[in-house]
């Protein structure tokens, strides 16, 4: 009985130290650090054509994709504080593990803030998490990326009053826009719009404009 009672104080001190290591991790991946610097993501030509698989879920999800009747601009920016940070962190990390990858959901430029999904329902999942948290609409915007792998992929931006950050399902870190190693295409300026501005390379400079209606 002694040896057994031994052993199972041993297996709950392990059990303790993992949990405690496991929350620690998620701290350190909402956390992250002093934030890195940021600039505003640049602007550019709006244009009224959305990807159609986007202009289907705001269809669907006016809730999502409607500015507030007390919005005076289709673009804002909120204060970085250190709430600020810690949601947008959190919220981050959380989507990130609460979904399970899925290639399209099934259907090919298919959105939808589902439990599976790609690139897509991680990014208006965030966003739908954020809006309830009482993030302003206008303030957060779908962008759409060419990654080093020459692949479409969609992550949302959320412009602050310290630039603008990315949540992406691909890092748990909050990660400014211009540090990521994407292509920027193109850019919602507000909902029921899509925005093409000139590409950056990895160096900043400005490549080319490309005209992303179909994604």
């Amino acid at each position: 009985m002694a040896n057994h009672s031994s052993a199972l104080t041993s297996a709950s001190v392990i059990g303790k130290a993992i949990v405690a290591l496991a929350g620690a991790l998620f701290l350190s991946a909402c956390a992250g650090g002093p934030l890195p610097a940021s600039s505003q993501i640049p602007g550019g030509v709006v244009s009224n054509t959305l990807p159609a698989g986007y202009a289907q879920f705001c269809g669907r999800h006016q809730e999502l994709c409607t500015l507030p009747a007390q919005a005076t601009t289709a673009q804002a920016v909120v204060p970085m504080t250190a709430e600020t940070e810690k949601q947008l962190s959190q919220v981050n990390v959380s989507i990130n593990r609460a979904i399970r990858p899925m290639a399209d959901a099934g259907k090919a430029g298919y959105w939808e803030p589902a439990s599976a999904g790609d690139c897509k329902t991680y990014t208006v999942r965030k966003m739908q998490a954020l809006l309830a948290l009482g993030l302003p609409r206008e303030a957060l915007h779908v962008a759409i990326v060419r990654t080093p792998q020459a692949e479409s992929h969609a992550v949302l931006t959320v412009d602050t009053d310290r630039g603008t950050y990315v949540l992406d399902n691909m890092s748990d870190e909050l990660q400014p826009w211009e540090k990521l190693p994407y292509t920027f295409w193109s850019r919602e300026a507000a909902p029921g719009q899509q925005w093409s501005f000139p590409a950056l390379d990895g160096k900043g400079r400005i490549a080319s404009i490309v005209d992303k209606s179909q994604s």
